[in-house]
This record gives structure tokens, C-alpha cells and sequence, in this order.
């Protein structure tokens, strides 16, 4: 029987339960879990539930083992598989409805983003990214728009590399780039940004002790500034000499 892993909150857990019932043994299916930090595995009209199958392929001879990952859209008040999306032989590493429920967008860990219509299961968009590490992505609240964002390598006329916290807002519907933002001051420790957009279409970007408001509609950071932090224990955790 398939094994179902991860928290998930008592309405979820039952709906899982039921849907565990309907495995079949035979198949040897792994649920490996249902959502990351920071994701919402259910629609907002709370029909539908994502979860993700993430299945080990052996290779022979000395190469590693490929990890592949699907996404399945579950029915929640149909019980039952709507579509089975990704596949890809790189590891999903997010995933979420976009706030309409019309839409699913993954990011795999090369960073590619993809939209998919939770209607047909279609591939709409596919989105590459400049070459980087620990890209994520977050749905405008109208559903309109995408953030892709992710650490950005570029190399410098010396042929050393500088790395840049890079921002980039997709059309959902297009996949058009609509703008950009680079961030100098982030260079490192980018999984413990945050990153949160507000109905007034204002991007908050959260890193260590400092903040920053984006406008991406108007290209201009509106507000950043610095917490101040009087702890010396707490100011070497957030790794920060000097306070603004």
C-alpha cells in the first residue's frame, strides 16, 4: 500500500485517507508528500488538492539514479484523479493553484517554470530562467501575472562569477516577460527569502534583517529598510556587521 507522508491538517488527512483506500497495492505508487514550506496544496474554492508522486529511476553503469516527479490534481468533491501533470526527469521542487484555479505552475530544480490548465492538464507555459540556483515562483492574487525568482550567476570581465538575487514577472497567460529587478545586496543565503505580493500589486521581499518593497507595474522600489537588531547573539544569526 502506498504510504502518505507529510503534515497536512485534519480536513486534508481524510480526504487523503480516502483517496490511500483507492490505491492499489500492485502498483507500488509513493505519495511522497503534499506540499513544501510555503505552498498551498489546495485551490482557493477548495475543490481541488495537488500532491506529488516522485519516482527513482536506476541507471546502469556508473550513473546516478534520475529522479522523476508528477503532479496529480485531485477532485476533492469527486474524489478522484483529475490529471497527472510534469514528469520531468528533473526534481519539482514547487508547486501551487494559482489563486483563480484555472492554473498549476511548477518550478523544477533547474529552475524552469511551467503553468499548466487545471481544465485540460495542457502545458501553457514553459519559462527558463537565466543561469542560477533556488528558483521559486509566487501568483499575483488576480492570477495575471507570476513571479519567477531565483539566485542569478553571471560572469564578471575577470572571468570570476557574482551572483545576484534576480526577480522576473510573466504574463500567466503569455509567459511574456513583463519586467525584471536585480537585487545587488542578496548574494548568498537566498532559500531564506520571503517573498509576499499584496492585492495593490506590491512585491515584499524579506532577506535576513532587511526589507524591500517592489512595484513591478512602476519598475521602482518604493521603500527598504533594516530592523534593528540589539541582541549580539541574534545579530550573528541574521549575519550582519553593521545595522542601518
Amino acid at each position: 500500500m502506498a504510504t502518505i507522508l507529510g503534515y497536512c491538517s485534519c480536513g486534508i488527512q481524510k480526504a487523503l485517507d480516502r483517496l490511500q483506500s483507492t490505491l492499489i497495492s500492485k502498483d507500488l505508487v509513493r505519495i511522497a508528500r503534499i506540499a513544501s514550506y510555503r505552498e498551498n496544496p489546495i485551490s482557493l474554492d477548495s475543490k481541488l488538492l495537488l500532491y506529488r508522486i516522485e519516482d527513482k529511476q536506476e541507471q546502469e553503469g556508473p550513473s546516478q539514479a534520475t529522479q522523476t516527479t508528477r503532479i496529480v490534481i485531485h477532485n476533492l468533491v469527486q474524489n478522484a484523479q483529475k490529471h497527472v501533470i510534469g514528469g520531468d526527469t528533473v526534481f519539482i521542487s514547487w508547486t501551487e493553484f494559482s489563486p483563480d484555479a484555472r492554473s498549476v505552475a511548477t518550478v523544477s530544480r533547474d529552475g524552469s517554470l511551467r503553468i499548466f490548465d487545471t481544465t485540460s492538464g495542457e502545458c501553457k507555459q514553459k519559462i527558463s530562467p537565466p543561469k542560477g540556483q533556488y528558483w521559486k515562483a509566487e501568483w499575483s492574487p488576480d492570477s495575471k501575472h507570476i513571479l519567477h525568482s531565483g539566485l542569478m550567476r553571471e560572469k564578471n570581465e575577470d572571468q570570476t562569477t557574482r551572483q545576484t538575487y534576480y526577480l522576473a514577472v510573466h504574463s500567466s497567460e503569455t509567459g511574456e516577460q513583463v519586467t525584471t529587478y536585480r537585487n545587488e545586496r542578496i548574494t548568498s543565503r537566498v532559500t531564506g527569502i520571503i517573498t509576499a505580493w499584496s492585492p495593490r500589486n506590491e512585491i515584499a521581499i524579506a532577506h535576513e534583517i532587511n526589507i524591500w518593497i517592489w512595484k513591478p507595474f512602476e519598475d521602482i522600489v518604493s521603500t527598504n529598510w533594516s530592523l534593528k537588531i540589539e541582541n549580539p547573539l541574534m545579530r550573528v544569526f541574521a549575519n550582519t556587521i553593521e545595522l542601518m
